[in-house]
């Protein structure tokens, strides 16, 4: 099958590892880390004729510890990205990582009428829209803000932009990491805390920040560091990595690090039985939570259902949010 790039989140660590680094135009770039340089310290050399000899580059160019270049508000198409090769029938697939839990991401082709149902649009590279007009009368009718990761660094701002129909930034329908997508969340991986028996007995480990990780020993002749791990990184080497009982990748503080061991468990995506949707509309009572149906006009609070159909799934037509945010689907996972 078909390889193809798919382009995720700079990550130094990744990079310095030996992933492969482009710019969000797609220009491979070798990158040479000084950290004695307070502001910028990444130097990176664009090679314009896809080629890392010093025949192709172009100019230098400086960038922060996320990857980002001088100035830039987010958008820069020279910003910096990991490449990572992988079969065409996953392009369209991303990890985010959440409050604890790891999420895979199906971006499917935009649908104007999805969006308007209250489904999650995102541009290509990940960033949250949220739609604000859907009936411009020009070529560019759709209309919204994209939204700036809360990992990203202090100055970070929202762009207000326009797309076409069919979700594209540009009209001549040319790739732009700003173009319009439908997020799906196929599935959840549960993290959960470390713990040395469930590892050994087979549990699935992973790190902090998603990295498979292969238990090699428990029983290394180190007090501090008796686990023995190869951690996978993105473009598929391993690199061993030592561990505390715990699952610390570094013991001497408390502070939370990538490389940190988690126990991962997979659950799944479902849509919520009548029983499951009248347990989320009480069990938080500090939370305003409410539905409404996608072609009405008023939210509800208190939600009915015979004894015969609490294992049945809620009507299609049903919408849920919480504390005023956007409408969603009635979905749990198990």
């Amino acid at each position: 099958m078909a390889k193809k790039i798919l382009y995720v989140n700079f990550n130094l660590k990744e990079a310095q590892d030996g992933a492969k680094v482009f710019t969000k135009a797609g220009q491979p770039v070798k990158i040479f880390y000084n950290k004695e340089r307070e502001t910028y310290p990444i130097l990176g050399i664009l090679f314009n004729r896809g080629c890392e000899d010093s025949s192709g580059f172009d100019k230098p160019v400086y960038y922060d510890i996320n990857g980002r270049c001088y100035n830039s508000d987010g958008f820069n198409n020279n910003d910096l990205v990991i490449g990572v090769e992988v079969e065409d029938k996953d392009e369209n697939k991303k990890v985010a990582i959440q409050e604890g839990n790891m999420r895979e991401m199906k971006l499917i082709p935009f649908d104007v009428e999805k969006a308007k149902a209250g489904a999650k649009v995102v541009t290509r590279d990940g960033h949250k829209v949220d739609i604000i007009i859907f009936n411009g009368r020009n070529s560019y009718p759709i209309s919204g803000w994209i939204r700036a990761r809360a990992s990203q660094l202090i100055g970070d701002s929202d762009e207000y932009a326009s797309f076409t129909e069919e979700g594209y930034y540009n009209s001549f329908n040319k790739e732009d990491h700003r173009d319009l997508f439908i997020e799906v969340e196929e599935s959840e991986k549960q993290l959960l805390p470390f713990d040395l028996e469930k590892a050994k007995a087979g549990a699935q480990v992973i790190t902090r920040n998603g990295r498979p990780v292969t238990i090699c020993r428990y029983d290394v002749k180190n007090k501090d560091y008796p686990i023995l791990g190869l951690v996978e990184l993105v473009d598929g080497k391993e690199v061993p990595q030592a561990f505390t009982e715990s699952g610390k990748s570094f013991n001497g503080d408390d502070q939370e690090r990538p490389f940190d061991l988690f126990i991962e468990v997979e659950t799944k995506l479902h849509r919520m039985t009548n029983q499951e949707f009248t347990w989320w509309l009480r069990e938080c009572p500090e939370e305003h939570r409410e539905y409404c149906h996608k072609e009405g006009t008023t939210a509800h609070f208190n939600y009915y259902y015979s004894f015969d159909e609490a294992n049945e799934e809620v009507e299609e037509s049903i919408l849920i949010r919480k504390n005023g945010g956007e409408w969603m689907e009635p979905v749990i996972y198990k």
